[in-house]
Parts: structure tokens; C-alpha cells; sequence
């Protein structure tokens, strides 16, 4: 009798010892992860404002492209664009991708509307 309540404490005591060890791996490995979030969103935040002045000067030359375009350049542009978009929407395309399909579309009509006589 006494040696097998021997036998149940000593397998109680490597049971706690063993979630010990669980505990203090899943917190090194939590704290591990924590030190690469803040890595990389510090990498991250430097790299913003140089991302966002190549974003800036993108959109500007996207616009100037646009700006010399014929208007039936843009028409046909804008009509393929939302033809693709109506193709994608009737499918059953993802809405995110929809809508980003139609982005192109919405700035050639953006154009076309500010060349429009009177506008």
C-alpha cells in the first residue's frame, strides 16, 4: 500500500514538473514572438514615409499618364474595366477584388468627366 502511494506522488510530482516545462516553453516561445512583432514593426515604421513618397509619386504618374490619353483611349479603357468588373461580380468574385478591379475604371472616368465641356 505505501509503495504504491509512492508510485502515485512520484508520477504527481513528473506531472507538475512536465507542465512546468510546458509552461515555461509556451512563455519563451510567447515572448519570442513578441521580440519579432517589435523588430519588424520598427522596420516597418522607418520604411513608412519612404513607401509612402514612391506611393505619392506613383499616383502622380499614373495621373499624368491618364491626363494625355485620347478619350476614346479612356473609353475603351474604362468600358473593358467595367466589363471585367461585372464579369468578376456575376461569377462570384471575391468582393475586395471586385472592387479593386473597378479602381482603374473609376480613374479613367474621373478623366473623362473633367474633360467633359462644362464640367
Amino acid at each position: 500500500m505505501a509503495d504504491q502511494q509512492n508510485e502515485i506522488n512520484n508520477g504527481l510530482d513528473e506531472g507538475r514538473d512536465g507542465a512546468g516545462r510546458a509552461k515555461t516553453a509556451v512563455l519563451s516561445s510567447a515572448q519570442d514572438v513578441a521580440g519579432r512583432l517589435r523588430t519588424t514593426a520598427s522596420r516597418a515604421a522607418v520604411r513608412l514615409p519612404g513607401s509612402m513618397s514612391d506611393a505619392q509619386v506613383a499616383a502622380r504618374g499614373t495621373q499624368q499618364a491618364l491626363d494625355q490619353m485620347s478619350s476614346e483611349t479612356l473609353l475603351l479603357g474604362t468600358g473593358f474595366w467595367v466589363g471585367l468588373t461585372a464579369g468578376l461580380w456575376l461569377r462570384g468574385a471575391n468582393r475586395l477584388l471586385v472592387a479593386l478591379v473597378l479602381l482603374p475604371a473609376a480613374a479613367m472616368a474621373n478623366v473623362l468627366l473633367r474633360r467633359r465641356p462644362g464640367a
